[in-house]
């Protein structure tokens, strides 16, 4: 299955002074993937600066100052770094 997905990434409360709680990716179609934000404990422990610093790749995103990939099919199936 080969996905397109648009380079947004955002995080719930971002910018509201709270911990973001949530990865949120946006599809190409639309379609949002949202999940918990300890389910990768790279980024969650990450600095707001090198979690804003993505690389979308064919299949996934990768972060190159943690050093992290996640993959959309991944994401869709609920899998936990």
């Amino acid at each position: 299955m080969k996905l397109r997905f648009v380079a947004r990434m955002s995080e719930a409360k971002s910018g509201t002074g709270r911990p973001a709680t949530e990865l949120v990716v946006t599809l190409g179609d639309g379609r949002k993937i949202a999940t918990p934000l300890d389910w990768y404990p790279r980024l969650q422990l990450a600095t707001d600066q090198q979690r804003a610093n993505f690389e979308i790749m064919p299949m996934g995103i990768h972060w190159p100052d943690i050093d992290e990939d996640l993959g959309v099919a991944g994401m869709l199936k609920g899998r936990r770094t």
